[in-house]
């Protein structure tokens, strides 16, 4: 389903070309390449031998992988390359549960190490788009923010958004809409990690909170409003009826897409932050009432400190929620799609629903 972000790589610029054209030229990446390879003949052919023997690379790529991070390399795109296709790997294989996580955080301080201006273009603007998902996921799994929406990796995103919306392409008109949906996405992981963090609702901090969850639910349904309509819209000319503006009632699902998956994650997104918002609210307003409610009693914690809101965040990657199978082999693309957020979810504790 990349292939819906292909015209944003650049001109001229396919990833397979690049991997040919680099194929021998470092050890580490040569071992990267080959590992997914053999794993992807394995998968075709149900092989048992090929999975062990892409196990075997895999080992060996992480063993020169190590070497290149304390050289010159540290900053090269072969090795951003390199260690977010190991990633990609550990997703799928899972050596243990929580493996793609380290690679990453790897992923992340490479690319904070290379800075924004590498990401711009060529191998390095292509990484950007490809793993940009799997960095909110990661954030999300790890209860931390995500460095993506810092000013400067938001003005990167505004930037491309400007860039790539004039391009020539099938896709181009949904651009705009796409990127400031995910500028506003890349601030939940945030939301949830400060949610977890507030220990007593007199905090001024629960008050900004609760307001800049409610800025950014707002923005998300009018933005997926926006889109739901574009992609009404495109699909009607696909069918050969032509409008100036859509006309017609708008589907409840579309085909899959990165943007109709894209749409997904802006109503899951906007389901769990009205559930933070919701319960944020709550508890500020119970505090008000008389000390005798039994709802007032639930939300003290000890000295002021624990933690208020007891819940647990799930995704499909995150391994919180049932992997589809029936999508087995498209199912990384579909997270990608979902920007990380595929099957996201919280589950609260009973700290909160016993209130």
């Amino acid at each position: 389903m990349f292939f819906h972000n292909i015209f944003r790589f650049g001109e001229g610029f396919t990833f397979p070309d690049w991997v040919m054209r680099n194929f021998g030229s470092k050890h580490y990446f040569d071992a990267s390449v080959l590992c997914l390879s053999t794993k992807y003949l394995a998968y075709l052919t149900k092989n048992p031998r090929l999975h062990q023997l892409s196990q075997h690379i895999y080992s060996q790529a992480l063993g020169e992988i190590r070497k290149a991070l304390s050289s010159d390399e540290v900053s090269s795109d072969s090795l951003l390359v390199t260690v977010i296709l190991l990633s990609f790997h550990e997703m799928d294989t899972r050596t243990t549960r929580d493996a793609w996580l380290y690679h990453s955080r790897a992923v992340k301080q490479l690319m904070l190490k290379r800075g924004i201006d590498s990401h711009l273009s060529g191998a390095g603007r292509v990484c950007h788009f490809a793993y940009r998902p799997f960095i909110i996921a990661a954030a999300f799994c790890e209860g931390e923010s995500c460095f993506l929406d810092e000013d400067d990796w938001q003005k990167l995103a505004s930037d491309l958004r400007t860039e790539d919306s004039q391009k020539h392409g099938e896709w181009s008109f949904y651009v705009s809409v796409y990127e400031t949906i995910f500028m506003e996405l890349v601030k939940c992981p945030g939301y949830v990690k400060e949610a977890r963090k507030i220990g007593t609702v007199t905090s001024i901090n629960t008050g900004l909170l609760a307001q800049q969850i409610r800025i950014t639910c707002d923005r998300l349904r009018i933005l997926s409003n926006e889109l739901r309509s574009m992609l009404a819209s495109y699909n009607q000319r696909k069918d050969g009826i032509i409008f100036e503006r859509f006309v017609g009632p708008e589907p409840n699902a579309f085909p899959e897409t990165s943007p109709s998956l894209l749409l997904g994650a802006a109503v899951s997104a906007i389901s769990i932050l009205e559930q933070l918002f919701t319960r944020l609210t709550t508890l500020a307003r119970s505090q008000e009432t008389p000390s005798t409610s039994s709802t007032s009693q639930s939300v003290n914690t000890p000295d002021g400190g624990g933690q208020l809101l007891d819940f647990h965040f799930a995704c499909e990657l995150g391994g919180g929620t049932k992997k589809d199978i029936s999508h087995s082999f498209t199912w990384l693309d579909r997270v990608a799609g979902s920007m990380g957020m595929l099957g996201a979810e919280i589950n609260y504790g009973n700290a909160v629903e016993g209130g």
